[in-house]
């Protein structure tokens, strides 16, 4: 499974990120409705509020404690697992854990820009994220058919960059 987050929560997400100093945890308005009878927070702007701390203590988890206890947990985790790296899970990690490997890493600009999915987020979707997905799905029919890996999707003020790994 694959999957491309877009839409508002991301954008106010963005929003946030650069209203945060060091050490700070900030939300979004929307963010902090789900959330505000277990945390206090000040507001710092009309969009974001600022996370101060935890209305309630919070019980640490036990470092002995196994991480994988349930059954299926395997099986749920490997589905985020790029299918050219899931063989070698299957064999002793020890074998290629230290592996050094020559890669090559190919950085392609499909040419969106963040405006565009800004407005997809307000009009509940529409052609901009369409067209993005047709172009992605078709780059990692190539990038598979070859053997790589599609690693990144990044969206910023210099554009739309995915970044794909072969080797």
């Amino acid at each position: 499974i694959e999957y491309l987050p877009a839409g508002a929560p991301l954008m106010q997400a963005f929003r946030a990120e650069h209203c945060a100093s060091p050490g700070e945890a900030i939300m979004s308005i929307e963010a902090w409705r789900l959330v505000e009878t277990k945390f206090t927070g000040e507001r710092i702007n009309e969009h974001n509020v600022r996370l101060k701390g935890c209305k309630h203590a919070i019980r640490n988890i036990s470092v002995r404690r196994t991480p994988l206890q349930w059954k299926g947990s395997l099986e749920l985790l490997q589905m985020y697992v790029p299918a050219a790296v899931l063989p070698y899970l299957k064999i002793n990690q020890k074998l290629w854990s230290a592996e050094l490997r020559q890669v090559s890493i190919v950085f392609v600009n499909i040419g969106f820009k963040l405006e565009d999915f800004e407005s997809a987020g307000e009009n509940g979707g529409g052609s901009s994220l369409q067209h993005v997905q047709a172009v992605i799905s078709s780059i990692q029919e190539a990038t598979y058919r070859y053997e790589g890996s599609l690693n990144k999707f990044l969206v910023d003020d210099k554009g739309s960059t995915l970044l794909i790994v072969f080797g």
